[in-house]
């Protein structure tokens, strides 16, 4: 009979600095100054402990924590986790940003209620089975193909797999607890896994390859849902879902919003960039707060007008909305220009504007446009208005100036 043998490397030891870090942060738990030895008795008041960004690669310093309940150490140098096998009554850890691929160590933390393991390079959910009290996982941009280890993990009430490369959810259909679900930037065409999510209240589906809907229809709980970024033509199957607050729909390739047209608990509702010419189904949205329909190219002027007038109360953002922002560079070096897209993605539109020299650029009110020097600090922001402002950039920020010709002007429509 042939067997498998795993052989895991050895944590590599932390050094000096972390090593120090965790020892402060110890002592500071336990009440202790640094020069006084923590006893036994000292090591079990220790119930939380945050050591975020501390250049730590190694938890063996921690494994003699026996009532250690919630643990904090993202953004550290983590390749290996086998002393966390040993933290046995952890109820929360956060390992957000290391650099670690096997999860075999947590199988043995089944106390985990809450578990954050985003940007790392996870092979394998496996070893997440036996975790039957988790009720919160994060798994954002680990670079996961596939869901198979979450499948019984029946009381997660919030799950977060944001930027993976998933392309079937099948795996989270019995996950009739969840009350978040993120999943967002996968590759996701198919979501009927989704029909019997009955107590989801909040669901990010944007950056996917969606074309069918159906399968929402019965999500009645839902408050909040993101659909932007797909391939979405009909929106019948959202017409139940009255209880909805937030619907981001831009990016896609919608004509007909009579379905929206029951939605009186709408509160915001992005449309951008899509086929829209007729608002009239809006009109008695009461609770509407914020619309954006800007980049609706068949969308006349006049719609705009009358849902205007229908809902005087709410903030439409549409192409009628134009104006002009100006830049004049007052530092000793080129600078950067960068605009906060629809998607909410910084977008380059001037990447050397030279000492006094000028940028124009057409943009619509309320737009958000970020000036950075070339080592990438940021030197301030601002939002475009109704007025075309020049904005002078400093190294220290940034004012506002009469607007003027400038000396070299680039346009962009």
């Amino acid at each position: 009979m042939l067997m498998t043998l795993v052989i895991r490397a050895a944590p590599q030891p932390n050094n000096p600095n972390a090593q120090r870090a965790i020892d402060t942060a110890l002592h500071s738990v336990a009440g202790k100054p640094e020069d006084i030895d923590l006893t036994a008795a000292d090591r079990l008041k220790v119930v939380r402990l945050g050591l975020a960004g501390r250049q730590i690669s190694d938890l063996t310093p921690l494994t003699n924590l026996p009532n250690l309940k919630e643990l904090w150490v993202h953004n550290n140098h983590l390749h290996e986790l086998t002393p966390a096998a040993q933290l046995k009554n952890l109820e929360a850890l956060y390992l957000d940003h290391n650099r670690f691929t096997d999860l075999t160590p947590l199988a043995s933390c089944t106390k985990l209620r809450t578990l954050h393991l985003g940007h790392n390079r996870i092979t394998d959910l496996g070893p997440l089975a036996n975790l039957k009290q988790l009720e919160t996982l994060n798994l954002w941009q680990a670079q996961i193909a596939n869901v198979n280890g979450v499948a019984g993990l029946t009381r997660l009430q919030q799950l977060v797999l944001y930027g993976n490369r998933l392309t079937d959810v099948q795996p989270l259909a019995n996950l009739k607890e969840l009350r978040q679900l993120d999943l967002a930037r996968n590759q996701l065409v198919d979501i009927k896994p989704l029909i019997g999510l009955t107590k989801l209240e909040g669901l990010e589906l944007s950056q996917n390859k969606i074309t069918d809907l159906t399968a929402l229809a019965g999500l009645k709980k839902l408050r909040v849902l993101n659909l932007q970024n797909n391939q979405i033509t009909d929106l019948t199957p959202l017409a139940g879902l009255t209880g909805l607050r937030e619907l981001h729909l831009n990016n896609n390739k919608i004509v007909d919003l009579g379905p929206l047209a029951n939605m009186k608990e709408l509160r915001s509702l992005v449309l951008q960039n899509n086929q829209i010419t007729n608002l009239g189904p809006l009109v008695k949205l009461v609770s509407l707060k914020d619309l954006s329909i800007i980049n609706n190219p068949q969308l006349r002027f006049p719609n705009v007008t009358r849902l205007r007038e229908a809902l005087p109360k709410t903030r439409i953002q549409h192409n009628a909305t134009q104006t002009e922002i100006q830049f004049i560079n007052k530092t000793t070096g080129p600078i950067i220009v960068r605009w906060v897209d629809f998607g909410g993605a910084l977008q380059t539109y001037q990447d050397n504007l030279l000492p006094e020299k000028g940028y124009s650029q057409h943009t619509y009110i309320g737009h958000q446009w970020v000036l950075y020097d070339k080592a990438g600090k940021e030197l301030g922001r601002t939002f475009a208005t109704g007025k075309i402002t020049a904005w002078e950039i400093y190294t220290i920020g940034i004012k506002a100036a009469p607007a003027r010709d400038l000396p070299i002007m680039k346009r962009e429509e």
